[in-house]
Formats: structure tokens, C-alpha cells, sequence
């Protein structure tokens, strides 16, 4: 319910913050739950995925090592994941001999 004390503060945020937001993301649909009997909230749906995640954390140097340093092996590993050609791969998985979808770990 828009008026009850439980609301206040998710209302409160959206109606100082709603423009700004949607300025800077006109594209990202926000839903803001208001009815009876149900707990405040805004959802929305991302489609963030990992290549995003890397590219970020690439670009900000979010790979640190234990003493804050740009850890260069992390950086160079997550470009080398942006790299993989992720057909080529299933292509090749699905084509090799004796590969069976139905057991795809090997037997130890």
C-alpha cells in the first residue's frame, strides 16, 4: 500500500530518484509494486551476463592481488575467456570421437 509506514522508503526513494534513473537508463523497465498486503519493492530484469562482468572489471581494475596491486595473470586470463570462440568450441566438443551428451564427464 503506497501509504503505509512500510512504503515510505520505498516510495520515498522512487520519487526522488525515478527521473535520475530513468534519464540515465531509458531503456530499463522498473516496477514498482504498490497494493494492498504486500511488502514494498522495485524490481527490475538486467541482462547482465559474465563477458560483461570482465569487460567491467577489466576496464575499472577490479583484478587485485592480496597487496591491492593490477593482478596482470587474472587480467590476461579473463581477455583470453572474451577471446573463446564459444561455436567453434561446441562445434568441436559435439564432433569429437566417443563424445557422448548423454555421459559428457569422463568415467575415472
Amino acid at each position: 500500500c503506497p501509504e503505509s509506514p512500510s512504503s515510505r522508503g520505498v516510495m520515498g526513494w522512487c520519487n526522488k530518484n525515478y527521473e535520475e534513473v530513468k534519464v540515465l537508463n531509458p531503456t530499463m523497465a522498473l516496477q514498482l509494486r504498490t497494493t494492498e498486503n504486500a511488502m514494498p519493492a522495485i524490481t527490475t530484469e538486467l541482462d547482465f551476463q559474465t563477458d560483461d562482468l570482465l569487460r567491467f572489471m577489466i576496464q575499472t581494475g577490479k583484478f587485485r592481488d592480496e597487496n591491492g596491486f593490477v593482478a596482470d595473470d587474472r587480467v590476461e586470463a579473463a581477455k583470453a575467456y572474451l577471446k573463446t570462440d564459444w561455436v567453434a568450441l561446441r562445434r568441436e566438443r559435439w564432433t569429437s570421437p566417443g563424445f557422448d551428451p548423454e555421459h559428457p564427464f569422463i568415467e575415472q
